[in-house]
């Protein structure tokens, strides 16, 4: 959504699935929301989330672990866990931590985050499908308010499906994606 407000002459149209929210209430609810479900967790899954904490815990980590402990975390990110066995995570170390350090960078931190004005001002006009999981951890109202943002947006809210639409309800995603293609011709 960024790159898309920057730069909206070269976007036709968009398909954002499971977006993160589009401003910091919707982070916040997120995080709370996440750290509910961490909360809630024992054992070898509470282990493996721990390994994602802090970089420092994250740059001992090899493959094999890095994996694991993704995994563990996705798991709670979905509908029903055992979904996660049909995550595809081959990650390099050296990508996997630079994409953590990054992660710890991430917008949403910055006080007074809000992207709903940019996403209404600059693709008001953007074609763009919105599909989300109502079982997600990123509460449903946040891509609601990236649809009511985005003047020519359509929402697809999904039952029994989490943040992975394309492995927790593959028909039903592939469905709604190609209709769009048909519609926009994109």
């Amino acid at each position: 959504m960024h790159y898309a407000c920057r730069h909206p002459e070269k976007i036709s149209g968009m398909i954002l699935v499971s977006s993160s929210p589009a401003d910091k209430r919707g982070q916040n609810a997120f995080d709370e929301a996440l750290s509910w479900k961490i909360q809630q967790t024992s054992g070898k899954v509470s282990q493996n989330i721990r390994k994602l904490s802090s970089l420092k815990d994250f740059q001992g980590l090899n493959t094999s672990e890095i994996e694991s402990a993704y995994k563990a975390l996705f798991s709670l990110y979905m509908s029903n866990p055992e979904f996660t066995g049909k995550l595809n995570l081959r990650l390099d170390p050296s990508s996997a931590r630079s994409g953590f350090a990054i992660s710890q960078k991430m917008s949403w931190v910055v006080p007074g985050f809000n992207l709903l004005e940019k996403l209404t001002t600059q693709l008001k006009r953007i074609p763009t499908l919105i599909v989300h999981g109502l079982e997600d951890v990123i509460p449903p109202w946040a891509s609601e308010d990236i649809a009511w943002a985005i003047a020519n947006s359509k929402l697809v809210t999904l039952e029994n499906c989490g943040h992975f639409p394309h492995i927790e309800a593959p028909e039903e995603f592939l469905q709604n994606v190609n209709s769009f293609l048909d519609e926009y011709c994109i």
